[in-house]
């Protein structure tokens, strides 16, 4: 057996020191031929004992052993509620969407008012972008119990796929009465009003996010956004700056701030940063496009085409690169 699999069967053992009050090797020997296989299942004393050790293996993403071990759980007690989830939860980790729906309509059908499946199943029908099913789901948890947060939250974001924006600010709005510091619900009012063009109403949105989590890269990168919506190229390009502080390493993020140099007429700084961006990721074709337009824009032709041509090899429908490098190779 792997280490892995050693370490859940040593935290097993602990499980069932306190359950039974016994341990030792046999015991360890007994964990370990039960997870193999090698003793029938009927040995098994416990559905919680599977459950635990499907518990620990999902902590450590081996994610189809956690459901191996829920699916035995479930077979020493059908209606073991907590076990169909957590089944229902590794499949989702998995990308396997129709399954993890199996999962929570299974503890539906045991438990009709069970709030939690009903959004475990709103989360899952995003996924799959069916965001009727996702409200469907999301207003039962909520009639369930109306305090549920996260309900709320799921509901306000299908209503923005769904272009009904002021009802996601209402259901966002619930959210946030519940946790006013809820971080998530905050982001996506900010996307609602942004969605409305009411982009100082979301900078606001924004502002309370990084009130609530100063390292948190989203907000910094939507409230720039905001800010460039707004014609605000130097408060964008701050926001832009504190996203590089967090994540160094983040192309969009040095390629945002050359752009924003680039709306302020500081075309050396645009070349610099975004020049940054391709360094981090060569096929960034929007980087090299921002890179030949302020080439354009100091008078280097050759270099404008170099880049922009370069540009189009990984954005081959860019269309701001494909008129500007037209009217280049025009006037030679």
């Amino acid at each position: 057996m792997s280490e892995e699999d050693e370490k859940i069967i040593e935290a097993q053992l602990e499980k069932i020191k306190k359950l039974r009050g016994v341990g030792g090797e046999g015991t360890k020997e007994f964990i370990r031929s039960v997870l193999k296989g090698e003793k029938p299942l009927e040995d098994m004393k416990t559905s919680h004992l599977w459950w635990n050790a499907g518990l620990d293996y999902e902590k450590s993403e081996n994610y189809q052993k956690a459901i191996y071990c829920f699916e035995k759980a479930v077979k020493l007690e059908p209606e073991f509620i907590h076990a169909w989830v957590d089944m229902g939860n590794n499949y989702e980790a998995l990308g396997n969407f129709e399954k993890a729906i199996e999962c929570y309509n299974k503890v539906i059908l045991i438990d009709p008012q069970d709030f939690i499946a009903w959004t475990n199943l709103a989360v899952t029908y995003k996924e799959l972008e069916n965001y009727q099913k996702v409200l469907e789901c999301s207003q039962k948890a909520t009639e369930i119990n109306p305090q549920f947060k996260l309900a709320w939250l799921i509901m306000g974001i299908a209503y923005n796929e769904l272009q009904e924006h002021q009802k996601a600010i209402e259901c966002t709005k619930k959210a946030l009465e519940i946790d006013p510091d809820f971080v998530d619900a905050w982001h996506n009012m900010g996307t609602s009003y942004e969605y409305l063009n009411k982009h100082q109403k979301a900078i606001e949105c924004y502002k309370k996010v990084l009130e609530i989590d100063p390292q948190d890269n989203d907000g910094w990168y939507a409230m720039g956004n905001s800010y460039y919506e707004l014609g605000g190229y130097q408060k964008a390009l701050e926001c832009y700056k504190e996203v590089i502080k967090i994540c160094p390493q983040d192309a969009e993020a040095w390629n945002e701030v050359g752009d924003a140099y680039f709306k302020l007429g500081d075309f050396d700084k645009a070349i610099e940063f975004s020049k940054k961006a391709v360094e981090l990721d060569p096929e960034y074709g929007y980087a090299w496009c921002t890179i030949g337009e302020a080439y354009e824009k100091i008078g280097n032709v050759q270099k404008a085409i170099k880049y922009l041509e370069k540009s189009l090899e990984f954005e081959p429908d860019l269309q701001e690169a494909i008129d500007l490098l037209k009217n280049l190779k025009n006037k030679k």
